[in-house]
């Protein structure tokens, strides 16, 4: 994976996952992390077809969670589709950083597919039981969904690009 498209990748899951908030502004919000993504994909000198595909979903997505940014309001059916098209956005996209890693760092490969499916098992139970309201179980999640971003961050701060040494941004 190239130097460019891998700093965009982990720029992109830092502001997906990352929430900083200054009163209500979240100064890390979650449409630069979509817009990241769709960088790491324009940056490659060949796109794969399923990358060509999800360029319109991230566009999409960004513009979405933008919208959420700027105004407070709630659609639960547009909450319901924007949660299942990022979830396989964000599925897809770890899978093709996988197969241009797999070759060259295999172990990478293997430990970004854990984290890829922990992630979207976690961000699926985190949309269907939060309405619940259940403290004990919310907590639980919230544990496992840190864990889960922490070792995706640090898998993916231990990609190296092609033709150069580890390199986290």
């Amino acid at each position: 994976m190239e130097r460019r498209a891998l700093t965009f990748v982990k720029l992109g899951i830092l502001f997906l996952f990352l929430d900083f908030h200054v009163g209500r502004v979240n100064l890390l919000p979650t449409f630069v992390g979509m817009l990241f993504l769709n960088a790491a994909i324009a940056s490659h000198d060949v796109q794969t077809e399923t990358e060509k595909r999800l360029k319109p979903l991230l566009l999409a997505l960004a513009a979405d969670h933008f919208l959420h940014w700027i105004f407070s309001f709630e659609n639960s059916l547009e909450s319901l589709l924007s949660s299942v098209i990022s979830v396989y956005v964000l599925f897809m996209f770890m899978g093709e950083v996988i197969k241009r890693i797999r070759e060259n760092q295999r172990e990478r490969a293997l430990q970004l597919n854990f984290a890829r499916m922990g992630t979207v098992i976690l961000l699926t139970m985190n949309f269907l039981l939060a309405a619940y309201d259940n403290s004990m179980v919310n907590g639980v999640l919230v544990t496992f969904s840190l864990m889960m971003m922490l070792f995706l961050m640090v898998t993916v701060c231990q990609i190296r690009p092609e033709g150069g040494d580890l390199f986290c941004s």
